[in-house]
């Protein structure tokens, strides 16, 4: 009976591995003080010039998370803060707005991806992700529409000039790929200061699929840039995050585990039946 128990605690330790899955988590910082290309040389009364301060009130970009499954990238976490805890604080956060999220997989200064969000709600939303065949320049100013054209305060002390969402014209001939589910903008404690976080779901949300087979393949890329913002640009997100660190490409896939499991099932019979033999044989 032990003999028979440990057989079986032996297969279910091999099927329980055999059904992870394998995720990695990688991090990117915030280090841009504008996109490349879209410095303006302007200083504003209350603040120092906008190409050299990285954050023009609130709010605080701190970086953030992918996560990834073997080659598929299934969630991105974007993390931020506030400085301090006032009124004026609380005013401003309360109109900030997410913008679109750009993606350049090449690393070549063009845009290849975008989530285009509805930029008027800070709510959960579901949203369509776009594959260009001919990718957005970085530094083109017919493809997006501005901070100045958007924050609902005129002449307000903003990053004037910087793109926020992808203008609607530029979409043309673009494919949509999936959905990618967004969290939402986080709500302002007010007269607390705290962390706050938004993550994109690009492989499924509360059960829902978003993306089909499970998120977006980022296989045969070395890297991935990340453009994104509020519609006031006070702070903006330009990081290129290292894809070869993830040891994901280097593990082997679940089916190559079901074949080990089995071989070692196996293995495992054979001795068994080769004890048997030799107790029957001694037992004659």
């Amino acid at each position: 009976m032990p003999r028979k128990l440990a057989f079986l605690f032996f297969i279910a330790i091999i099927l329980a591995f055999c059904a992870q899955t394998f995720a990695t988590t990688l991090t990117f910082n915030d280090n841009a003080i504008f996109w490349p290309e879209w410095g303006n040389d302007d200083g504003d009364d209350d603040y120092d010039d906008d190409d050299y301060s990285q954050t023009l009130g609130v709010p605080i970009f701190l970086g953030g998370t992918l996560e990834l499954d073997a080659n598929k990238l299934t969630s991105l976490t974007f993390n931020y803060t506030s400085e301090k805890c006032d009124d004026w604080v609380s005013n401003t956060w309360s109109m900030l707005r997410p913008g679109d999220l750009f993606l350049d997989l090449e690393g070549d200064g063009n845009w290849d991806l975008v989530v285009d969000l509805d930029n008027d709600v800070t709510a959960g939303q579901t949203a369509t992700i776009y594959d260009f065949s001919s990718p957005i320049a970085l530094g083109d100013p017919s493809a997006y529409i501005i901070a100045d054209d958007i924050w609902p305060i005129p002449n307000d002390s903003i990053r004037e000039g910087h793109p926020v969402i992808l203008d609607p014209n530029a979409k043309d001939g673009a494919v949509a790929l999936g959905n990618v589910y967004f969290d939402g903008w986080d709500s302002y404690a007010k007269k607390k200061k705290k962390d706050y976080q938004s993550t994109f779901y690009f492989d499924e949300y509360n059960g829902i699929i978003q993306m089909p087979g499970g998120g977006l393949d980022l296989g045969g890329y070395s890297s991935i840039i990340l453009g994104w913002t509020v519609n006031c640009a006070n702070n903006v997100i330009y990081e290129e995050v290292d894809l070869s660190s993830s040891p994901s490409s280097a593990v082997p896939e679940p089916s190559t585990f079901f074949l080990l499991g089995l071989g070692l099932l196996a293995l495992l019979g054979i001795a068994r039946r080769k004890r048997a033999l030799v107790f029957n044989r001694f037992n004659k």
